[in-house]
């Protein structure tokens, strides 16, 4: 709400290297987007690439939680 591209560029750029730790290429390759378009200050497509995450990262998910299931990671 506040636009403040800055701060989005930098959250953007862990969430994508955290992101590859974890071999989520496509959600991945969304952070990495949406990096470069605020970093830019583009706001449509800052907005695009902000949707384009949101639903990499609703796909990705059950995965992770099945995983951690899996491990008894939450246990």
């Amino acid at each position: 709400a506040a636009r403040d591209f800055q701060q989005v560029s930098r959250l953007a750029h862990r969430m994508k290297g955290s992101l590859g730790l974890l071999s989520a290429g496509p959600a991945a390759q969304a952070a990495a987007l949406l990096e470069r378009h605020a970093a830019e200050a583009t706001v449509a497509h800052a907005e695009t690439a902000w949707k384009l995450l949101q639903e990499e990262m609703e796909s990705l998910e059950p995965v992770i939680v099945r995983l951690a299931e899996s491990t008894g990671a939450w246990a």
